[in-house]
């Protein structure tokens, strides 16, 4: 069967739209090597780091500093303390009868501070040297029988030898004997205990006194008159005069040059800011486990004119206390930033040489809280990455920004380590 032929014919809007699909996958193509970027292309620059340049990591360093004098400070937070205080108490249950002092008196060792009603405690010594009195009593007793029986067996016993007395007599004598000897045992027995109770009775008796057990200025009064109190109501604080000393403590990380007769200088805000030199005088042997910190005691060491300012101090003022940890006038540093830390705690940076990446393992000395010192690694002078080394791989290409360092370093979070001439 035949058919007839026909030809197809493109209508006008079919060629139009056909040569705009044509003309637009010619622009994409020509596109795509200008998105991708040639040899030529340049990214956007930015700060920080992380991201590829022309397959290079972009960079900021700085020059690692050398010649400056490095001096590291800590500034610690103190509170002065007294060389001795202490709370006493009544060692025996009572009223108050009498309050001798009160506070802010000065009082000396053995001085009477308060005392309680005793009558119950005089009738107990009472009742134990009686008790005692009767121990002796009936040892003397038993010991004149014991001689009286000696005696009559040491006359008897002849006798029984001529028959003339019987034996059961000898032996009743010796029985009474014995008894009379238990009976001093016992005695002996009694009278310990008595002494021991009078010596108890008499004990409680001191303790209705509250005595000072040194030199003292009294604190704080905590007993009223007429009130009970028993060994668990302290009556007094007392705090020696003897003596005031400065306790500090130092992080874990400043410990290590912290040492006894060491200089430091005091600053006593209660005072106006007056300023005193001072030695530490004793150090703790141990970190503390709970707080990380080390304790240190600071004794001051005042002029002749600062001698009656010392009368103005008291235990519990606070005072900042500013420790020279270290100095190196000749000293290679670098921003505390620009460290990394390998998984075994190694540390090291990388230099920037030409256009690629080198990591450079240190040894560090002092170490403050925005710059260290390096002992070994580092020479001085050399392009350090400061940031944007995170993701780096030895040999890495970089691009470096420029980064002013020569710009003032922020100031220290905590506060409590400082630098002169180069900023920590």
């Amino acid at each position: 069967m035949n058919y007839p032929n026909k030809s197809v014919t493109q209508r006008p809007w079919m060629r139009s739209s056909l040569s705009k699909v044509a003309v637009l996958a010619l622009l994409i193509l020509c596109a795509i090597p200008a998105c991708t970027g040639g040899d030529d292309a340049k990214a956007p620059a930015g700060r920080g780091g992380g991201f590829n340049v022309n397959s290079a990591t972009l960079v900021q360093t700085v020059n690692a500093a050398k010649g400056e004098p490095f001096v590291l400070k800590g500034d610690y937070a103190g509170e002065f303390v007294a060389d001795s205080s202490a709370d006493v108490a009544f060692e025996v249950s009572g009223r108050v009868l009498s309050l001798n002092y009160d506070i802010g008196d000065r009082v000396k060792k053995g001085d009477v501070l308060a005392k309680i009603n005793d009558t119950v405690h005089r009738q107990k010594v009472r009742e134990a040297s009686a008790a005692a009195k009767m121990a002796k009593a009936s040892i003397g007793e038993a010991e004149i029988s014991v001689k009286d029986l000696e005696s009559n067996l040491k006359r008897k016993r002849p006798l029984l030898e001529r028959q003339l007395i019987s034996e059961r007599e000898i032996e009743d004598l010796d029985a009474q004997l014995s008894g009379a000897r238990q009976k001093i045992l016992v005695g002996q027995a009694s009278l310990e205990q008595s002494n021991a109770r009078l010596q108890s009775a008499r004990e409680d008796l001191r303790n209705t006194e509250i005595r000072a057990p040194f030199d003292a200025k009294i604190a704080a009064r905590m007993v009223d008159l007429g009130s009970f109190v028993g060994p668990s109501n302290p009556a007094f604080r007392l705090i020696s005069e003897d003596g005031i000393y400065l306790r500090i403590n130092i992080p874990e990380q400043d410990a290590g040059y912290i040492a006894v007769d060491k200089d430091v200088s005091v600053r006593i805000g209660a005072l106006g800011g007056s300023q005193f030199d001072a030695k530490v005088s004793r150090v703790a042997p141990a970190i503390d486990p709970s707080t990380r910190m080390l304790r240190a005691d600071i004794r001051l060491v005042p002029t002749d004119d600062q001698q009656a300012m010392l009368e103005r101090i008291r235990p519990g003022m606070y005072a900042q206390v500013q420790v020279d940890l270290g100095r190196r006038d000749d000293a290679v540093t670098i921003p505390r930033q620009a460290l990394a830390e390998e998984r075994g705690g190694a540390q090291y940076v990388w230099v920037v040489k030409g256009d690629a990446a080198h990591k450079q393992n240190l040894t560090l000395g002092l170490q403050g809280r925005q710059r260290v010192e390096v002992l070994s690694g580092l020479n001085g002078g050399e392009d350090i990455v400061l940031r944007g080394g995170e993701k780096l791989k030895e040999g890495d290409k970089v691009n470096v920004q420029n980064f002013d360092s020569t710009a003032p370093a922020e100031a220290d979070a905590e506060g409590t380590s400082k630098t002169e001439g180069t900023e920590l």
